[in-house]
């Protein structure tokens, strides 16, 4: 049976979204997709895409008695109000934005998918991070951080992590970056060519 984005799975707010599964795995496995957005870090703009996302991957997994949450939150200083952020100084820092955004996984983790028992969940949630653009930095940030056992999300197990167009660094270093950067160059002459060759007009104009 093709499973649908339950009518109940509106988001905490119209920044947020979260498609929570109607039942969950009986095997005692659930997966948790969570979307890390990239600039301008905003989550509705993957609405579609995240729909798409949870009915596809229940489709598959509920044969196997397995289900999976899909979601994401928008990032502070992306956010229309500061709802659940509190304490957060703005502007903030790339730096900022990855410990921001473990907060907000956890954050959803507690409201959408598991009972905490003593500050941990009573089933470990098997966690896949999907990113995009800069939201791909922070990603791989913060696996680095996972990896070694730095960061707050060790409550749960990432088994995986997707990278949308990956944020590439050092672009203008790069063999396209080098050839781009000549456009400019090219231009501001043909500009200067342009302002001789107006000014050479005006002048043969006056002396009419």
């Amino acid at each position: 049976m093709k499973s649908e984005p339950p009518t109940n799975a509106a988001p905490d707010s119209s920044q947020d979204i979260w498609h929570k599964p109607p039942h969950g795995g009986t095997n005692g496995d659930e997966y948790v997709v969570y979307m890390l957005p990239g600039n301008p870090c905003i989550m509705t703009y993957y609405r579609p895409f995240l729909a798409k996302l949870f009915s596809s991957l229940n489709e598959a997994l509920t044969p196997q008695n397995l289900s999976a949450h899909v979601g994401g939150y928008t990032l502070p200083g992306f956010r229309l109000r500061p709802d659940h952020m509190d304490g957060i100084s703005l502007p903030a820092s790339y730096r900022a934005q990855i410990g921001h955004s473990e907060e907000l996984i956890k954050l959803a983790l507690r409201r959408h998918v598991g009972r905490e028992n003593d500050g941990g969940f009573v089933k470990r949630p098997k966690m896949i991070l999907v990113a995009h653009s800069a939201g791909t930095y922070i990603t791989l940030e913060i696996l680095k951080r996972y990896a070694g056992g730095e960061n707050g999300l060790s409550d749960v197990d990432i088994v995986g992590a997707v990278l949308v167009c990956p944020t590439v660094t050092h672009l203008a270093e790069s063999r396209n970056g080098v050839k781009a950067n000549v456009c400019p160059t090219y231009m501001e002459v043909l500009f200067l060519l342009m302002k001789c060759s107006s000014s050479l007009e005006f002048l043969r104009f006056l002396s009419l």
